[in-house]
């Protein structure tokens, strides 16, 4: 372990300086990145954390978001493989984060980018403040260890199966080689596969195939990309004409059976903090600015609960009560829907003159949200209310796929979805709430709304822009 310790102080200090957070939950942080295992330090998991820890999850977030802002972590985004828990990619930037497709070597198929579960925000301890020293090709578990997520748990016949199919890891250095002699048999699959190159050279079985094999090590991977070989002893030599070393695995395994292993004995994925997660925490919206981001990015997401509102009789408020009165109200209203928002798991995305636009993971969050809102404009509103004067919120709530973009220098999203979700709202009259059945018959939404006291019935209503009828459910106290 090797701790700058003068610049890990000078870091917690500030860390400890942010109003709201917990001393005791930054203690909980300071041990783990001073603990001996350089591994417990990379690539950290904050819900696991928070598990471990006794802490709400989105405190531990928040510790977490902070923490790297203040330069004690580095936040990373790892493409994960969702069928063995590969980690293909690890990325600096959330526009590294493909738009469309990424190739898992391991499993041998291309996977869907979506930020829902493909990809993993991991956090390590910053380099300059501690240099984690770990030799990921020391023995198979440091291999699995480093290219495997912490959050994939394999199952016990799935892990025989890959022990008894894996030789390695070797590594290479620049300069040097590794020979090895293969017992190939007819009726397997083999190959040399670089997890760390993202690279592999196939090995397919044909009589009359090479019973010698030369295979080149570079930083780009290893090649040639398919040799022929013979069935028995084929003798294998891997040299590295870089100048960094290559690690790689030796592959070989009759993989017919393998389907009949993951139908029995499925792998098992912890909870993860993940990139839809990320985008609707507040913490990370107001510490980290979107400048250096690409402004062509185009990131995709499966699912998205959106909420928009509006504040119905905000222009005559202005006529009535004068600008700062009005003015004043109306910022009072937008803390009301902020803080119910945040405490919900969710953030705001952006307001548009009196209205905001709020996303969420969950629906039932966005529900809750949306609840807790109703309840705060009650009460501003009772001041009005003595004065002569009444405003009303108007909430819409839609559910669907997006696109993560840049707009205004700020995360936006993109899409139908987007546009449903606003016209929902706008067929809210004032103190109503209107959800479409895709957040309603989510789980656990209908039960609150209806615990909460709101009732309603489902109508067919004309969406602008929006082809047909469109179901939604409108609710009121």
């Amino acid at each position: 372990m090797r701790l700058n310790q003068r610049l890990f102080e000078q870091r917690l200090a500030a860390l400890r300086g942010v109003p709201g957070l917990n001393g005791q939950h930054v203690d909980h942080l300071a041990a783990l990145l001073q603990d001996p295992d350089d591994w417990k330090c990379f690539r950290v998991n904050p819900l696991r954390f928070a598990d471990t820890h006794g802490l709400p999850q989105r405190a531990a977030l928040d510790l977490f978001l902070h923490a790297a802002r203040a330069g004690l972590l580095e936040l990373r985004f790892n493409l994960v493989c969702p069928m063995c828990g590969g980690i293909e990619y690890q990325l600096d930037s959330l526009d590294a984060v493909p738009a469309r497709q990424f190739h898992c070597l391991m499993c041998q198929v291309d996977l869907e980018a979506e930020l829902d579960d493909r990809v993993e925000v991991g956090f390590s301890v910053e380099v300059g403040v501690r240099e984690l020293e770990f030799d990921t090709f020391k023995n198979a578990a440091s291999y699995q260890r480093f290219f495997f997520s912490s959050s994939f748990e394999r199952s016990a016949p799935f892990q025989r199966f890959l022990d008894d199919a894996t030789r390695g890891p070797y590594s290479v250095e620049p300069g040097t080689e590794v020979s090895l002699t293969l017992e190939v048999k007819a009726g397997h699959s083999y190959r040399l596969m670089s997890l760390d190159t993202h690279s592999q050279v196939a090995l397919p079985i044909t009589e009359g195939g090479a019973d010698s094999v030369e295979v080149t090590a570079l930083p780009t991977g290893l090649g040639p990309a398919s040799v022929a070989v013979t069935p028995g002893k084929v003798a294998l030599r891997v040299v590295n004409r870089g100048t960094s070393p290559v690690g790689f695995v030796v592959e070989g395994a009759d993989r017919s059976q393998l389907g009949d292993i993951l139908g029995g004995h499925p792998n098992t994925f912890h909870p993860f903090f993940t990139a839809r997660m990320l985008l609707n925490n507040q913490t990370f919206r107001d510490l980290f600015r979107v400048q250096s981001l690409d402004a062509n990015m185009r990131l995709r997401l499966r699912s998205l609960t959106l909420l928009f509102t509006d504040l119905k009789g905000s222009t005559q408020l202005y006529d009535r009560t004068g600008d700062i009165r009005a003015y004043t109200f109306v910022r009072e209203h937008f803390k009301v829907l902020t803080e119910a928002v945040k405490r919900h798991n969710g953030a705001l995305v952006k307001t548009m003159g009196d209205a905001i636009m709020a996303s969420f993971n969950e629906p039932t969050d966005a529900a809750k949200a949306a609840l807790e809102m109703m309840q705060g404009m009650d009460s501003l509103n009772a001041g009005l209310k003595a004065e002569g004067h009444d405003t009303g919120l108007k909430v819409g709530l839609h559910e669907g796929p997006a696109l993560v973009v840049t707009s205004d220098e700020r995360l936006d999203y993109f899409g139908q979805t987007v546009n449903v979700a606003a016209r929902v709202q706008g067929q809210a009259e004032a103190g109503e709430i209107v959800l479409t059945p895709g957040v309603m018959d989510s789980p656990g939404v209908r039960a609150t709304m209806l615990e909460a006291g709101w009732k309603g019935g489902e109508e067919q209503v004309a969406l602008k822009g929006v082809a047909g009828s469109t179901r939604v459910f409108r609710l009121h106290r």
